[in-house]
C-alpha cells in the first residue's frame, strides 16, 4: 500500500471512529441520566441494568462501524487501525515549536486525530474541486481556525458554508443579485470536512447516503491573512457575485 493510499484509508476510518465516539459520548450520557432518574424510582438493578445495555449497544456499534469500513474499503479491523496509524507522521521539532499555541493544537488534533495537517491548514486559502455536486470552490482557513467553503453555481448563485476546522455550522445561500436568501444553522453531523494538503473529505447528513465520504481535490493554494468575520463573509459574497456575472 503506497503512502497516498494509506492515508486516504485512514482518514476514512478516522471519520467513521471519531463519530462513533460522539454518539458513543452522546448515548453513556443518555444512558446516565436515565439510569439515575430509573434507580431513584425501581433500585439499583434498575441503574446495572440500563448500563449492560448500554455496554451491549456500544459494542454493537463498534462492531457496526468496523463492518461499514470493511465494507468501503476491504479492511479488516487490523488492516483499518493500521491504515489509521500509518496517516500520522512523526513531528518535527520544529513543528512542535510552531506559532500555533499548543492548547489550541492539542484539542483540534484530539478531534480530528491529524495534528500536523490541522496545523497545515492554518491561515490558507485553498482552490478545491470535487465532489461533483460542489464543483469548482473556494476555502478559507484562518489564524484561528475559522473556516469558510465559497460554492459558486451555475445559476449565478451562492452557497456559503462556515464553521470550524472540523465542521460547517452555518449555511448561507445568495440568489443571483446577490440577496441572502437563508441563513441556516447546522447540526453537529450535517456537514463534516477534513482539510489535508491534497484533499478535502466531506461527509454528513447533507450528502447523499451513498458512500461513506465524498473527496474534493485540492489543485492550489496560498497564505490567506485576513480574519474570517461577519463583515469579511459579506465582502468576499460581494467579490465571488461580481467575478460570477463577469464570467
Amino acid at each position: 500500500m503506497n503512502n497516498s493510499e494509506s492515508e486516504n484509508l485512514g482518514e476514512l476510518v478516522a471519520f467513521e471512529r471519531q463519530r462513533q465516539k460522539r454518539i458513543g459520548y452522546s448515548l453513556w450520557i443518555f444512558i446516565l441520566i436515565v439510569g439515575g432518574i430509573g434507580a431513584s424510582y425501581w433500585g439499583w438493578m434498575f441503574f446495572l441494568l440500563v448500563l449492560i445495555a448500554g455496554f451491549a449497544v456500544g459494542s454493537f456499534l463498534g462492531v457496526r462501524v468496523g463492518t461499514k469500513i470493511e465494507r468501503a474499503t476491504g479492511l479488516g479491523i487490523d488492516a483499518q487501525m493500521t491504515a489509521w496509524n500509518e496517516m500520522e507522521p512523526e513531528e518535527s521539532h520544529h513543528e512542535k515549536e510552531s506559532n500555533v499555541s499548543h492548547r489550541t493544537h492539542s484539542v483540534l488534533g484530539k478531534m480530528t486525530g491529524i495534528e500536523s495537517k490541522v496545523k497545515w491548514s492554518q491561515r490558507k486559502m485553498m482552490q478545491v474541486y470535487g465532489p461533483p455536486i460542489y464543483g469548482d470552490h473556494n476555502i478559507f482557513v484562518d489564524g484561528d481556525f475559522n473556516v469558510a467553503a465559497f460554492l459558486p453555481k451555475g445559476d449565478k448563485t451562492l452557497h456559503v458554508l462556515a464553521g470550524d476546522i472540523v465542521k460547517a455550522n452555518r449555511w448561507l445561500k445568495f440568489d443571483s443579485n446577490g440577496n441572502q436568501a437563508f441563513d441556516k444553522k447546522l447540526s453537529e453531523t450535517a456537514h463534516e470536512w477534513k482539510i489535508n494538503p491534497n484533499t478535502i473529505l466531506y461527509r454528513g447528513r447533507m450528502f447523499p447516503p451513498e458512500q461513506p465520504f465524498y473527496k474534493g481535490k485540492v489543485l492550489s493554494f496560498k497564505e490567506f491573512d485576513e480574519e474570517i468575520t461577519e463583515e469579511w463573509l459579506i465582502s468576499m459574497k460581494n467579490e465571488f457575485m461580481g467575478f460570477m456575472h463577469k464570467s
